[in-house]
């Protein structure tokens, strides 16, 4: 066979290389006879020869006029052009779909998670084996493997089944892993007492755990599936304090019961309660004008009495100016005459006046002012305006408790 195959490509080179009049000469011959020609299998090879000009005859079609140019134009406005449809779609709004994909499923998952928490996965009926099925990977620490499910009769989407069955999905229309409940809440509590355990860390452990080749999709596929996780596990919270009638307020003043709970007839502590607050510089946000694209919507905000939202936060941007306003019209005024007033608990604190501390203490301000920006005047204070948000600043008790924290926003500590 292939030396047949050979000589038919030698054949048809042959009589690709033929003039003009001895290929005329070639087709009378296989005319004469029958008058029929090239009856047979190989036909359309010979005939694919003839279909290339002779060599050194390659122009002859065209005129000397020159007019091909014009002719091409017309054959072209005769025939037009293929359509293409533009894609009129952006990736900027893609997070904000899966949002609010999610957000309209919550309260059947928080429903379907419930059910799942009492009466644990559901058992398959004869009606179930009619009804339409679908198979998905599942990860979770025990293993990776492809599963069938049937799609329930009183769930409306995909995940809602999943989570009836103790797992969740990465997408909300059409997932294609999933993640077991239990696996995100053993990562979810390894990261409480360890929090630089990362999502990609947890995911590559996943594939070497079971011999599996790195997805570097898959951290991205958990990301999506933890964060509707933990917005099935805020949404319960939410439900059980508003069954005890806890509002944001009363929460906040349970969060460290040892500082701030207050047993009756109890003797006030002079001060009530200690409390430490500072920011860090490593969580920082590059400012969406830097850079190159739109910038992606999303507009979830953290339920969390604890957070305090930019405007909030912004409600006291003028203390501090105010207040050194006000210090100034104090100090420009007479000073009262002093008043001996009687012993109290409060006079038990030593203070010492400015005065009193001497040129050593002097020394050390000053040494504070020029390391430290923000004890600096407000023209040492600079921004790198790169970051829109240098950092986090909290606030914390004693106890290592959060009380309350907030994005640092063109802080004056870089």
């Amino acid at each position: 066979m292939l030396l047949y195959t050979l000589l038919l490509h030698l054949q048809i080179s042959r009589l690709t290389a033929l003039p003009a009049t001895e290929r005329l000469d070639f087709i009378e011959h296989e005319l004469h006879g029958d008058g029929d020609m090239w009856e047979d299998d190989d036909a359309a090879m010979q005939q694919s020869a003839f279909s290339i000009p002779p060599p050194g005859e390659e122009g002859s079609e065209f005129s000397n006029a020159g007019a091909e140019g014009a002719l091409f134009t017309i054959v072209h406005s005769m025939v037009g052009r293929r359509r293409h449809r533009i894609d009129m779609r952006t990736r900027h709004d893609r997070v904000q779909k899966q949002i609010n994909g999610w957000g309209r499923q919550l309260p059947a998952l928080k429903s379907a998670y419930l059910h799942w928490k009492v009466h644990g996965t559901p058992v398959e009926e004869a009606s179930d084996l009619v009804a339409p099925t679908f198979s998905i990977m599942v990860y979770s620490f025990r293993g990776i493997r492809q599963e069938f499910f049937c799609s329930s009769a009183g769930s409306a989407s995909i995940n809602e089944t999943l989570v009836l069955h103790g797992l969740i999905g990465s997408a909300p229309e059409t997932p294609r892993v999933a993640f077991t409940f239990n696996f995100l809440e053993t990562f979810r509590q390894l990261h409480r007492v360890c929090p630089r355990l990362s999502l990609d860390a947890v995911a590559r452990t996943l594939h070497n755990l079971h011999q599996r080749p790195r997805k570097p999709y898959l951290t991205q596929q958990l990301s999506n599936a933890y964060d509707v996780y933990l917005s099935i596990q805020r949404a319960i919270s939410a439900d059980a304090q508003s069954a005890l009638k806890r509002d944001p307020t009363i929460q906040a003043q349970l969060l460290c019961p040892p500082c701030m709970y207050r047993l009756e007839q109890e003797m006030p502590l002079q001060p009530s309660m200690l409390v430490a607050c500072d920011g860090n510089n490593s969580l920082k946000l590059v400012d969406a004008t830097f850079l190159a694209g739109d910038r992606r919507s999303d507009d979830r905000r953290l339920p969390s009495f604890r957070f305090l939202e930019p405007e909030v936060v912004d409600k006291f941007k003028d203390d501090v100016s105010n207040a050194a306003a006000a210090k100034t019209t104090r100090t420009s005024m007479p000073a009262p005459p002093s008043i001996d007033l009687p012993n109290t608990r409060t006079d038990e604190v030593p203070w010492i006046e400015a005065h009193e501390l001497g040129r050593a203490f002097e020394q050390q301000v000053d040494a504070c002012v020029e390391r430290w920006r923000a004890a600096g005047s407000d023209a040492k204070k600079k921004t790198v305006e790169l970051f829109a948000i240098a950092g986090v600043f909290l606030t914390v008790c004693r106890h290592g408790h959060v009380l309350i924290m907030c994005d640092m926003i063109r802080s004056g500590e870089l």
